[in-house]
């Protein structure tokens, strides 16, 4: 149902702004009816945005879903757009491994592992960013903080790049579809739970040689 869909509570740090007007960059380059899902607090979008209603092929709901409605939501998504700014590992994008979605993420976190850059999608370089290799920069404080730090910074690259990717991988259907199934095998590989187990039984016999329970 939707080409596109970005989910976060935090719209300002998570380049919610830029999102938005890439989305409707590429929809008006494309000549396309794409359709978008924004998930996030509605009066924080509209601090940003003005009228929601203006910005055509987006439907907006507010940030109050259940993981199960999150889950139906990325089943019904090609791509997830998650430009962020400001994260440790980001659950939203290994639930859209799970769904099979194609990732427009940020190059920052845990994502480089979870978003292999023109595999199962693409990493942005940010412009600004609250977390460096494995460091966090404390000095911007909390979310509202970072976020009103954000609002001094012209962004515009980051949108350009993200209305780049998006545009790719609309106009490149076939590469799109490839790009969905290694997301999902790259979560069955990795994250799934029988990953999981199996890796946890090599870390038991490897730790535990002596017990022979872990062996099979």
């Amino acid at each position: 149902s939707y080409d596109f869909s970005f989910i976060s509570i935090n719209f300002r740090t998570k380049c919610g702004p830029e999102v938005v007007r890439a989305f409707c960059n590429a929809r008006k380059k494309l000549k396309h009816n794409l359709r978008m899902c924004v998930v996030t607090r509605l009066a924080k979008a509209r601090e940003q945005l003005g009228n929601l209603s203006d910005y055509e092929g987006i439907e907006w709901r507010e940030a109050n879903l259940s993981e199960q409605e999150i889950a139906i939501l990325l089943a019904d998504t090609s791509c997830l757009v998650h430009p962020s700014l400001n994260d440790s590992f980001g659950v939203v994008v290994l639930e859209a491994l799970a769904a099979g979605c194609a990732l427009i993420a940020t190059d920052i976190a845990s994502f480089p592992e979870l978003v292999l850059h023109n595999k199962n999608g693409w990493l942005i370089k940010p412009s600004t960013s609250a977390v460096v290799g494995d460091t966090f920069i404390t000095e911007y404080g909390n979310i509202d903080y970072h976020a009103k730090y954000l609002n001094t910074l012209s962004l515009h690259q980051m949108e350009l790049d993200i209305a780049k990717w998006m545009i790719t991988f609309v106009r490149d259907s076939k590469k799109a579809r490839l790009m969905m199934k290694a997301s999902y095998q790259l979560y069955e590989q990795k994250y799934s739970l029988s990953a999981w187990n199996n890796q946890m039984r090599c870390v038991l016999r490897e730790s535990f040689p002596e017990l022979g329970a872990f062996k099979k």
